[in-house]
């Protein structure tokens, strides 16, 4: 008996060890200490399988200031940067970083918004840089600040601008009462030179409508991906969203009556990539891969973990996409589930 449960007991040790062992491994090769908060939280993220880098913001974005940062991709002439921007006590900050997650720059703006114009060079809220040295440009913004295309809510997913034929069109919205589109259009010379931009009436019947996101495939010719919806829902998730095509020139397009729609989408989670609209759905658990043509879903990826605290961002071309939890304040990179 005294063999036995002496042997008993060395096998407990030995089980507890190799439990130890296990999470020290995970914690060396995640490189960050939130790996812990994905191994002792009560469900393990399937998306904790797809991270391929991570950089810890908790240092510099002070506790319960990361929910006003969001991030972006923004892509031009071979480059690529992820960019984490919002607001804290101090004023609006942007983190640059590389599509691998090395920051190259930290810079005060004002206005929250990142877009490439006519001539790519990245505008990063009043910031314009030169892609590959992120130098500041010599394109003056003309005391333009680009801003969250949906300032009612802050949860706008995709891109903060556009490039049609002859400008970069930002700050793209609603007015209160109204079904008509509207935004500003930037012709870029050695100043960016703005003009209003206003649509046609996208419907007589749906009013009060939001921008929650704008999806773009960087073609001038091609139409964008208006996500719209009406204010109001559970965590504004139980709502309708609205998929309307829409002309990057006249930003005509619908009727949204007819256009394909979905509910149960989480707000935060809309990006865009190889030429479907990315989301997280409520009702399935699980990240979606939409048909923008019809709303129907492609692929999913189970994840029982809720992403309501979190932002994304896709490349447009796909191979990745980037997640920032304004809890935590980890910016992740996830190799492509689709």
């Amino acid at each position: 008996m005294e063999i036995r449960t002496s042997r008993a007991v060395r096998t407990i040790k030995a089980i507890r060890v190799l439990q130890a062992a296990c999470v020290l491994a995970a914690v060396i090769s995640f490189g960050s200490c939130s790996v812990l908060s994905y191994i002792f939280g009560s469900v393990f993220p399937a998306t904790a399988m797809l991270a391929k880098a991570q950089a810890d913001l908790s240092g510099i974005i002070p506790a319960g200031q990361g929910y006003s940062y969001h991030v972006r991709v923004a892509e031009s002439g071979g480059y690529g940067y992820v960019v984490v921007i919002g607001n804290q006590s101090s004023g609006s900050v942007a983190f640059i970083y590389d599509l691998d997650l090395n920051l190259l720059k930290t810079t005060p703006v004002t206005g929250n918004g990142v877009a490439v114009d006519t001539a790519g060079n990245i505008a990063i809220g009043s910031q314009l840089l030169t892609p590959g040295t992120l130098a500041q440009s010599s394109v003056s913004l003309n005391g333009i600040s680009i801003n969250s295309i949906n300032t009612n809510s802050g949860d706008a997913g995709g891109v903060d601008g556009f490039i049609n034929s002859s400008s970069v069109v930002v700050n793209l919205s609603y007015n209160g009462g109204s079904s008509i589109l509207g935004g500003t259009a930037c012709t870029v010379t050695s100043t960016w030179n703005p003009s209003s931009i206003t649509s046609t009436t996208l419907s007589t019947t749906i009013f009060n409508l939001q921008v929650s996101a704008l999806l773009d495939d960087g073609v001038p010719a091609d139409n964008l991906i208006a996500v719209l919806r009406t204010p109001g829902g559970n965590n504004n998730n139980s709502i309708t969203c609205y998929f309307v095509a829409v002309s990057k020139v006249t930003l005509s397009g619908g009727p949204i009556e007819t256009s394909p729609s979905r509910t149960n989408l989480e707000s935060t989670s809309f990006g865009f990539a190889n030429g479907c609209i990315m989301a997280y759905d409520l009702s399935s658990a699980s990240f979606v891969r939409i048909n923008p043509a019809n709303g129907s879903t492609q692929s999913s990826f189970y994840s029982a973990t809720d992403p309501s605290n979190t932002t994304f961002a896709y490349r447009v071309n796909g191979g990745s996409f980037y997640g920032f939890d304004q809890k935590s304040r980890i910016l992740t990179k996830y190799g492509a589930w689709w």
